[in-house]
């Protein structure tokens, strides 16, 4: 009887098939199906990951100082003049007497709003308006932080909001808390490979995580106490600046 294309291609298609289904069930796969020896390159590699951490204190190198002058007046005109008067004073003593650049100082905020009495049952009274302008200030000769806020004052700052240390150095010590965390992730794996009388032969992978500062901040509250003190000059303790990073890496062994 003679056999017809169709039922041929049929039955080599089974037979294919059949082919297919036997090789991959003896060949070793991991849970997701893919083959070790693809994956790890060699099915004798051996691996281990860990994270190392690296971290340096540095002294800062510039500070970033918040100042604002605060005016009222019966009129918002009133106000905002008397605010632009002061202001004149506080900007000579940064220009003039400082030397700062202008791109070293900047308005971080500025608003004129009425002032109102609230009474129970009663309309709100306008009492006038009130107008504040922060500056945002850039200032390097750390030593000399104190005189700067004292002659603000002077000058007619009313309200010193921050004060916050940080460098201009981020990206140099970030690379030698690189070197720590490195140094770290190598001690790490070494005692590993070490519980199994194995060492470590070389890096595989690494992924190093974003480095991250901690910088000394002094709020509104500490500031407005050495505005109400004449009789001393104002003292500001910079402290030091915490670098960290992290790296995740692999080592052979």
């Amino acid at each position: 009887m003679q056999m017809t294309s169709k039922k041929l291609s049929i039955i080599l298609l089974t037979v294919v098939l059949a082919a297919a289904a036997w090789i991959g069930f003896f060949q070793p796969t991991n849970v997701n199906g893919n083959v070790k020896a693809q994956e790890n390159g060699s099915a004798n590699n051996q691996t281990i990951t860990v994270t190392g951490n690296g971290e340096i204190m540095v002294d800062p190198d510039v500070s970033y100082v918040q100042v604002t002058v605060e005016t009222k007046g019966e009129t918002a005109e009133q106000s905002q003049n008397e605010n632009a008067k002061i202001m004149a004073d506080v900007e000579k003593v940064l220009y003039e007497t400082y030397n700062l650049d202008e791109e070293d100082v900047k308005t971080a905020r500025y608003n004129v709003q009425p002032q109102y009495q609230y009474i129970q049952d009663k309309e709100p009274k306008l009492l006038g308006y009130k107008t504040s302008h922060s500056l945002q200030i850039t200032y390097r000769d750390i030593d000399e932080i104190g005189k700067l806020v004292d002659d603000l004052t002077k000058a007619g700052v009313n309200r010193v909001d921050n004060i916050q240390f940080g460098t201009e150095k981020a990206d140099e010590y970030e690379l030698k808390a690189i070197e720590k965390a490195m140094a770290n992730a190598k001690e790490k794996a070494a005692t590993i490979a070490k519980t199994e009388n194995k060492t470590i032969k070389g890096i595989v992978h690494v992924v190093q995580g974003g480095a991250s500062s901690i910088d000394p901040l002094y709020g509104a509250t500490a500031k407005m106490y050495a505005l109400e003190s004449e009789a001393a000059p104002t003292s500001i303790s910079t402290g030091q600046i915490s670098i960290k990073t992290q790296v995740t890496v692999q080592y052979e062994f």
